[in-house]
């Protein structure tokens, strides 16, 4: 398997460090270079696009059922029309994905926010969605500072927190520097 992290966007309103960091002293200080990732696995001849959301691409979508009723009723209408297909898997609690990927809905920053477990050549990876959104959410064993159940973030956070587990979250820039650069916004996390 490979797999890519690829920063497709930088800068948001929201990336300050009371939303990153629950009980932040300097909750309203901006997240310098704050990323956008989605996660591209390739495994054998299929490829994965793992994100928090999803383009308008001809795909297979894995998605929470809380997630899809929201985006039916508020999506753009190009999100509306791929939500009719045959593609569209809802899961309510977890579903093993081609037996490699585990999609868990844990709900905490949002109803429906939604992590991918996976594990590749002895070692363990998590994906972690909005539910973490920088690698020092779970060295630390900080919550989130924006959540939906505070309590379901915790549990999460607490869950990978001193284990062999490593996180790949979707806002840390640090993602960049730690693994093998293919461009400007593309790092190699596994694979030769």
């Amino acid at each position: 398997m490979k797999l890519y992290a690829i920063r497709y966007a930088v800068d948001f309103k929201y990336g300050k460090m009371g939303h990153f960091f629950r009980g932040a002293p300097n909750a309203e200080k901006r997240i310098a270079d704050f990323p956008f990732f989605y996660y591209l696995a390739q495994v054998e001849s299929k490829n994965y696009l793992i994100d928090t959301g999803f383009r308008d691409q001809e795909t297979d979508v894995v998605m929470s059922r809380k997630a899809y009723e929201m985006a039916r009723k508020n999506g753009t209408v190009g999100v509306k029309r791929r939500l009719r297909g045959d593609a569209v898997t809802l899961v309510d609690d977890e579903l093993l994905i081609d037996g490699k990927f585990l999609f868990r809905v844990i709900g905490g920053h949002t109803p429906d926010s939604s992590v991918v477990f996976f594990e590749e050549a002895g070692e363990q990876y998590v994906i972690t969605g909005d539910e973490c959104y920088q690698i020092e959410n779970i060295l630390r064993n900080i919550p989130i500072g924006i959540t939906s159940d505070a309590a379901k973030n915790e549990q999460f956070i607490a869950s990978i927190h001193g284990t062999d587990i490593t996180p790949l979250p979707f806002h840390d820039v640090s993602i960049l520097a730690k693994y093998r650069r293919v461009s400007e916004n593309v790092v190699q996390v596994i694979g030769d």
